[in-house]
């Protein structure tokens, strides 16, 4: 007598892609959660959300009258406060909005000129400033915080390599663009150069000492306040997150961008035209030693600031967050 078994056999042979078609879902949750920290609530759904994001929204328009200037082109504040915790709350997806909008609104209280690499800044802050709170809502709960450190440590270095090739190659270009070879000398702080490979080599000197100052004098702090987080059995996940950010921010947007766009936003302004002068030539330099000392007096200070706020939110935060677990 013949027994028909083949639907059992079928099933049993189908629970494997049961299990896979599991991790699938699971995988596109935490992908989506990671892109949109409230998914699938919409950011109108929650009262608290929409006045959390009106306080940042005020607090950034205010601290934007909080800032002084540091010659021609710089000023010092605590904008990218707001800026970032508005970035690490909702994400970096609507970050991209928000940032824009909150851009448009201080650019039209103020009288200056608009530039687009300015414009460009806010809006990338939130982006990255989303993305590294995404990371750490991931990495909350684990115990294991040796492997944030050794994330924190590799994203730094990266970056500042990337600025460092960064700056020396718009320096180098926009130098031998500038002047092409010459026989007349040049003055870089006050020491004449005759050639354009002469004046890449010290600039590249220059440039690699104060960005390894910068690494070391951060690295110094962070040592400090994450030995005294283990000392006292707190986690030091936050701490390490914001100290992430904080300095990245700084290498990417003052360092690297902020120097470049100073120079194209003096260009802008003179209508394209090669102006050959100290400006043009060296001004990367001369504006990114001011930078480096400019953050590293300022990072203390809004890492302290960041994290304080932080955690003022987290239980309002925590609150949506175990809502949204439960609706899953």
């Amino acid at each position: 007598m013949n027994f028909e078994v083949t639907p059992t056999t079928n099933f049993f042979k189908y629970q494997p892609n049961c299990r896979n078609f599991s991790k699938t879902v699971s995988f596109k949750k935490t992908f989506l959660r990671f892109l949109f920290p409230f998914f699938p609530m919409r950011l109108s759904q929650t009262t608290h959300l929409l006045v959390l994001l009106a306080l940042m929204v005020s607090l950034r328009i205010i601290t934007k009258f909080f800032t002084f200037p540091i010659g021609p082109v710089m000023r010092a504040g605590i904008t990218w406060v707001p800026i970032a915790m508005i970035g690490w709350i909702y994400g970096p997806v609507l970050g991209i909005f928000l940032g824009i909008f909150t851009d448009t609104i201080t650019w039209m209280m103020s009288s200056g000129t608009w530039f687009w690499m300015y414009a460009l800044i806010e809006p990338a802050i939130m982006v990255v400033a989303g993305m590294i709170g995404s990371i750490y809502r991931l990495r909350l709960y684990s115990t294991k915080w040796i492997y944030d450190l050794i994330f924190h440590q590799t994203v730094l270095i990266v970056f500042l390599v990337i600025s460092f090739f960064g700056l020396v190659y718009y320096g180098t270009n926009s130098f031998i663009s500038n002047n092409g070879k010459f026989n007349k000398g040049l003055d870089l702080f006050g020491l004449t150069f005759k050639s354009p490979q002469l004046i890449t080599k010290w600039t590249q000197i220059l440039t690699g000492s104060v960005l390894i100052s910068f690494f070391v004098i951060i690295e110094i702090i962070v040592i400090y306040y994450l030995t005294k987080h283990v000392k006292n059995k707190q986690n030091p996940c936050l701490f390490l997150y914001v100290s992430l950010l904080m300095p990245l921010l700084s290498i990417l947007f003052s360092f690297l961008l902020g120097t470049i766009a100073a120079i194209e936003f003096f260009n802008f302004l003179h209508h394209g035209k090669k102006e050959n002068n100290n400006l043009v030539n060296f001004g990367f330099y001369y504006y990114l030693i001011p930078r480096v000392i400019k953050e590293v007096v300022r990072n203390p200070i809004l890492i302290a600031i960041t994290i304080t706020v932080l955690k003022l939110v987290e239980p309002n935060l925590k609150q949506i967050y175990n809502k949204l677990r439960n609706q899953w």
